[in-house]
């Protein structure tokens, strides 16, 4: 009886073509790697000189949303939920200070969304959810978003 060849698992040559394909796309991956590692080294220096952002004004306006949610995150809501600053005051601490451009106001307040009417929603006591507000300052800019305090 003759023994019949088992087709299971690869050449030798289709797993060097294979490692061949895979090497090529890395070259373009670490590239890509490389040139965001310079940017953030980049916006970090300009950050810790004080220097400009060069970014349009809805991106400042997402940043500063997104390092706030970051924030609240890695601090357990830390800092983000203590004492709310309400829709009318922008809050003190987290508002970026005068002089930087762009400026982005921060405005938290607890939110109740069972009110009926629309400046009922706004509370000071503790509701497990966080109204944000993000403003640009001298313009209509801004973005929104509730946060769950457990």
């Amino acid at each position: 009886m003759m023994n019949k060849k088992c087709g299971r698992g690869f050449t030798y040559l289709e797993v060097l073509v294979a490692l061949l394909v895979f090497s090529i796309a890395l070259i373009p991956a670490m590239e890509s790697i490389q040139n965001s590692l310079r940017a953030v080294r980049q916006d970090a220096k300009l950050n810790a000189a004080g220097g400009e952002r060069n970014v349009t004004d809805g991106q400042a306006v997402i940043n500063k949303m997104e390092s706030l949610l970051a924030m609240s995150m890695n601090e357990n809501f830390g800092s983000l939920a203590y004492l709310p600053s309400g829709r009318i005051t922008a809050h003190a601490t987290l508002s970026d200070a005068l002089g930087i451009e762009p400026r982005c106001l921060v405005y938290t307040s607890w939110f109740k969304p069972e009110a009926t009417l629309e400046a009922d929603r706004y509370v000071t006591t503790k509701t497990h959810l966080l109204w944000v507000k993000v403003v640009l300052d001298g313009s209509g800019v801004s973005a929104t978003t509730l946060v769950l305090i457990p």
